[in-house]
């Protein structure tokens, strides 16, 4: 009991912050300048203050990304800081880094500091290149290797089907499986990572095709000559004939590029077939043979000659007694002596009688003949009669 109210005791003073905080201590992070009121009051008294924080800005010029299409790049942590400190151990403002990563830098202003970090990404810049073919041209069916000539280091190399988009391989080497229609590939160099302006080249692949078979004419027909021609094939180095069925080939007459060939020592109304073939630079274009076929002149027609007398004397003339026309398709002869007695038989007549018998000459004077003939119009013809053998 206190008589005098003024002697009782009295409660602490009650503080108020302008944040909320009722200590007397108060610890604050502002991110900006701000103003901090304290309000105190005990009893009936009551007073009010404050104090000013100033922040400081503190801000680096980094970004968080750095992408540079080069081996090197320099990093800047800005101006106005007291001290700088990288992750390298630089102590620089700015610093050139070569390599990729991150990187991390401290820098401090009065009694503030502040870190950063930025990760760097370079890129070799794609320099222009060329491409090789390992073979001018193939034949279908064969392989071709493409290449880059010279390639950068670190630089990736997509292959694309010209008009494509789809990559078919990557890399510096590329064997396209069986190739058709000369197919243009297109290479684009791209950097790693992509961030330099990519660099592109195009090559072909010839693929080689058959050639187109030769258009062939008849120049003319004579009694023991057929002459040939054929237009030129586009593409053909050369051309080739045969004139037994394709079993052999020879250079034509006119030469290995000439569009000429003549069929020679052949006999009246004789068929005979001339094949042509157009070649290239290399085996693959060989063409189809194409094949024509003409027959000679045959004045004489079905007509059979029989002469009257021959003299196998060895002078080289008139030696033989042969039958003669020019459209046999089979024939038999056979000769006789006066007593009918077979002397001679054959059935090809370019051969004919050499007026012998087993190996003994017969003597001069009459003989008879019988000639049995089928012609190629399909005509039969029995022929016989005499001739004089003369010594």
């Amino acid at each position: 009991y206190y008589p005098d109210s003024t002697l009782v005791p009295q409660n602490g003073p009650s503080i108020v912050w302008s944040n909320g905080d009722t200590g007397s201590v108060i610890t604050v992070k502002p991110l900006q300048t701000t103003r901090y009121k304290v309000s105190r009051i005990q009893g009936s008294l009551y007073c009010q203050d404050s104090i000013l924080l100033s922040v400081v800005p503190m801000q680096t010029q980094l970004s968080k990304l750095v992408t540079a299409c080069s081996d090197t790049v320099q990093l800047d942590a800005g101006p106005g800081f007291d001290r700088y400190t990288w992750s390298t151990g630089d102590t620089t403002q700015t610093l050139r880094v070569k390599q990729n990563g991150l990187y991390t830098v401290s820098v401090q202003k009065n009694l503030c500091t502040l870190q950063d970090t930025t990760q760097v990404s370079l890129a070799t810049p794609v320099l222009p290149f060329q491409l090789g073919v390992l073979k001018d041209s193939i034949c279908a069916g064969e392989y071709d290797s493409l290449f880059i000539i010279q390639p950068q280091t670190g630089i990736q190399y997509n292959w694309v089907l010209k008009g494509s988009p789809a990559i078919l391989h990557t890399g510096i080497f590329y064997t396209p499986a069986n190739p058709s229609g000369n197919p243009v590939y297109t290479v684009n160099g791209v950097s790693n990572p992509a961030i330099c302006p990519a660099a592109t080249a195009s090559v072909s692949i010839i693929v080689r095709t058959q050639l187109p078979q030769p258009v062939l004419h008849l120049d003319s027909a004579g009694l023991y000559s057929l002459a040939f021609h054929w237009d030129p094939v586009p593409g053909a180095t050369g051309y080739l004939v045969s004139v037994d069925s394709g079993r052999t080939y020879q250079t034509p007459q006119s030469g290995p590029s000439g569009f000429t060939h003549t069929i020679s020592s052949l006999q009246p109304n004789e068929k005979r077939a001339l094949q042509v073939k157009a070649t290239g630079n290399y085996a693959c274009q060989e063409s189809e043979a194409s094949i024509i076929d003409a027959t000679t002149k045959n004045p004489f027609g079905d007509g059979i000659y029989v002469p009257n007398a021959f003299t196998p004397n060895g002078d080289g003339v008139n030696d033989l007694f042969r039958v003669y026309g020019t459209a046999f398709a089979k024939t038999r002869i056979r000769i006789f002596n006066q007593w009918g007695q077979l002397l001679y038989t054959t059935t090809d007549l370019t051969k004919g009688w050499d007026g012998n018998y087993q190996g003994k000459p017969q003597p001069g004077g009459l003989y008879t003949y019988a000639l049995d003939a089928e012609m190629q119009d399909g005509k039969i013809f029995t022929k016989g009669g005499s001739f004089q053998l003369i010594r």
